[in-house]
């Protein structure tokens, strides 16, 4: 009896055993290399600058070199095309869009940092690089909280702050205040879990991806397959997976200081939003000496890609009030892309 019932567990470790292989073989993800990610999506304007211990960072500069420069900044686990559809709606301006370390094709970085400050400092350095001393810069997510943590350290270096869905204003206590929404995607929730989390650098199906990222807006219909994959190359990037494992087992950082930001603001966000609750637009709203606030019904976390013509025109009108656009020829039409560098001013610009 005893010998029967060892082999039987036996044949039940084995049975769990073979299981385990065959679900690891359909899931197991290969990492794509850098140099096949960049040829497959650098774009029109992309720029790789050697930061040093920084990293490469990904850059892509729409627009003409004289115009008012506004800078962009993805959330987290996106990338500078988050941006693509506003850009079709824009005009009098220099966009600057850039992956963020552990992000994009900047990826992983040799320093290893992946806080929120040293993702401002990596900012400061693209910027640098880039020779703009002063623009409007923004972000979505947590993109927007690099944004205002940028405007926080520099402010004379920020002539207007777009924070769309913008994290930066969480802290422990005020996390633990809310009332839980609802559940985060399942990728969100596996990161998170100890001895499960690591099997991400191995093990990350294209449907968790198309699940975090239908999610994240009130419509998945705006998911196309394209969008999904370019998300699902992007993660799985050589080093990727690890940098994002690092960056996400950091501890919260502090909540901006919005005394510091004084600067004319503009705050956009979903009123579907499941990632971060519509509460935090009207705190940032009421703690911001000169703010305006969008709220956009039926609409989630990333208005930018569910509804780019009205979130873009009312960056474009916050723009105009500000005066931060170069001037538009007679009888222009305001709200159209900003075109790549031509072949001379990039040439200029050492693209």
């Amino acid at each position: 009896m005893v010998k029967r019932a060892a082999r039987v567990a036996g044949y039940g470790l084995l049975g769990v055993l073979a299981l385990a292989a065959v679900a690891t073989a359909f899931l197991y993800t290969p990492s794509l290399s850098r140099e096949a990610a960049v040829a497959r999506y650098a774009a029109p304007g992309s720029r790789f600058l050697d930061l040093g211990e920084a990293g490469v960072a990904h850059v892509r500069v729409q627009g003409p070199a004289a115009a008012p420069p506004v800078v962009l900044l993805h959330g987290s686990n996106a990338n500078l095309f988050t941006w693509q559809p506003w850009s079709d709606h824009l005009d009098g301006i220099r966009l600057i869009t850039l992956d963020l370390p552990a992000h994009g094709l900047t990826g992983a970085t040799p320093a290893g940092d992946y806080s929120r400050a040293g993702a401002v400092d990596f900012v400061a350095l693209v910027l640098d690089r880039l020779g703009v001393e002063r623009a409007v810069i923004g972000g979505n997510s947590r993109g927007g909280a690099v944004a205002a943590a940028f405007a926080e350290r520099w402010p004379e270096r920020v002539a207007g702050l777009l924070l769309v869905d913008a994290s930066g204003l969480y802290t422990q206590a005020y996390l633990d205040s809310q009332e839980g929404g609802d559940d985060p995607a399942l990728i969100y929730r596996l990161v998170t879990l100890p001895g499960v989390r690591h099997l991400i650098t191995r093990l990350t199906p294209k449907f968790l991806i198309r699940d975090g990222l239908e999610s994240a807006v009130a419509d998945a219909a705006v998911m196309t397959p394209e969008r999904v994959t370019r998300y699902y190359d992007m993660i799985r990037m050589a080093g990727t997976r690890r940098a994002t494992l690092a960056r996400f087992g950091g501890s919260l950082p502090p909540a901006v200081d919005t005394d510091r930001l004084t600067m004319p603001a503009l705050i956009q966000w979903g009123a579907q939003d499941q990632f971060i609750p519509v509460s935090l637009a009207h705190l940032w709203h009421q703690r911001l000496a000169d703010s305006r606030l969008a709220i956009y019904e039926r609409v989630g976390h990333l208005p930018m890609i569910e509804i780019p013509a009205r979130s873009a025109a009312d960056v474009q009108a916050f723009l105009d009030e500000i005066g931060w656009v170069a001037p538009r020829p007679a009888g222009a039409t305001p709200g159209t892309a900003p075109a790549p560098l031509d072949e001379a001013e990039a040439a200029r610009s050492g693209q």
